[in-house]
């Protein structure tokens, strides 16, 4: 009875091997016609009779169209490595949503806004927000990015008046990065610029894969 019991499980094991194996396993048609024909040879004499048609679409690669997000995230942390100093990166769980955090002071240097206007030309000292700003809007994949800049500030936000001159100097400089982005061709929509109390001087940089938001036409007034 033992034996049974062994050989039944046994089979059971096996056969759940291969409906994973069979589950995870894919057929392309291109390699699938030199077996077919060895086959065909091996038992009538005759090549396969199949023929694979011509495709138009373009040859895709099934792994980095798998990474088009880690792909721009990892682009984003080498940009950041090679030109900035002190900041600090790290992901959520799910390696989609990003996290820096640095000097204000070195971003603003990194994208050097105080020389920049619509008449400047981007030469050298433009490589990293031309590079920067090309990662966010994916020119070069179709996937785009949002970046929420928060700077902190050790005044309390609660209220923001006149009458706390740190804190409207604060949020006119995390303002004025927000406006140079945009006027070196970043969209609105993948930006916003605020403030949070914490460690004067530092900003918290969050990037995540940006989502529009689909409203039906029949909501729309």
């Amino acid at each position: 009875m033992a034996n049974q019991f062994l050989s039944l499980s046994l089979f059971l094991m096996l056969l759940a091997f291969f409906i994973i194996l069979n589950a995870s396993s894919s057929f392309v048609d291109s390699k699938s016609v030199p077996i077919l024909n060895s086959l065909s040879i091996a038992f009538t004499g005759q090549p396969s009779n199949k023929v694979i048609a011509p495709s138009n679409e373009p040859t895709q690669d099934p792994l980095r169209s798998g990474q088009k997000e880690g792909d721009a995230l990892q682009e984003l942390e080498g940009l950041f490595t090679a030109n900035i100093a002190g900041f600090k990166s790290r992901r959520n769980r799910f390696g989609t949503v990003m996290h820096v955090s640095l000097p204000i002071g070195e971003f603003e240097n990194a994208i050097n806004f105080d020389s920049y206007d619509a008449d400047v030309n981007i030469d050298e000292k433009g490589a990293f927000l031309t590079t920067f700003i090309t990662l966010l809007r994916a020119q070069e994949r179709d996937v785009a990015y949002r970046m929420d800049m928060v700077l902190n500030t050790q005044s309390s936000i609660e209220t923001t008046t006149p009458q706390k001159p740190d804190l409207m100097q604060d949020l006119r400089r995390v303002t004025n990065l927000a406006k140079t982005l945009e006027n070196r061709g970043l969209p609105k929509n993948l930006i916003s610029a605020g403030l949070k109390t914490g460690e004067q001087g530092s900003m918290d940089l969050y990037f995540y894969r940006y989502a529009p938001l689909l409203i039906p036409e029949e909501d729309i007034e």
